[in-house]
């Protein structure tokens, strides 16, 4: 069985929060240790309502700090300089480290603010 589900949206604007709730409240219901995790955030994970609103939710003990790869800032900084393998490294250690401390991750992609619409599969 699959321990991890990615939601991504078809563009910007989308309502991926209302699809990531409903995945979130069926597994809660499963009586699993449910996880969260965003691959780009725009800047402190204290003011992405989509961490902010799961995270109060679903009771998950992980810290804020923990529930995203990277801001957007961080991740306009390593393309520009070409270090994509250094982005993905990033994203997938606290991916990988969230993932350890729960029974299913639930994961959003990105909201396609800042990023090429190419790469968010990449993540």
């Amino acid at each position: 069985m699959s321990k991890n589900l990615y939601i991504a949206g078809s563009g910007p604007g989308v309502v991926k929060a209302v699809v990531v709730l409903g995945v979130m409240e069926l597994l809660a219901k499963r009586g699993l240790r449910i996880g969260f995790f965003r691959t780009v955030i725009q800047k402190d994970p204290s003011s992405d309502p989509l961490i902010t609103l799961v995270k109060s939710r679903y009771d998950i003990a992980t810290s804020e700090q923990s529930m995203f790869g990277c801001t957007e800032a961080v991740l306009n900084d390593l393309l520009s300089r070409d270090r994509e393998d250094e982005l993905h490294g990033l994203i997938l250690e606290k991916y990988h480290n969230i993932e350890s401390e729960c029974d299913f991750l639930v994961c959003s992609g990105t909201d396609y603010r800042s990023i090429n619409a190419a790469l968010e599969f990449e993540f």
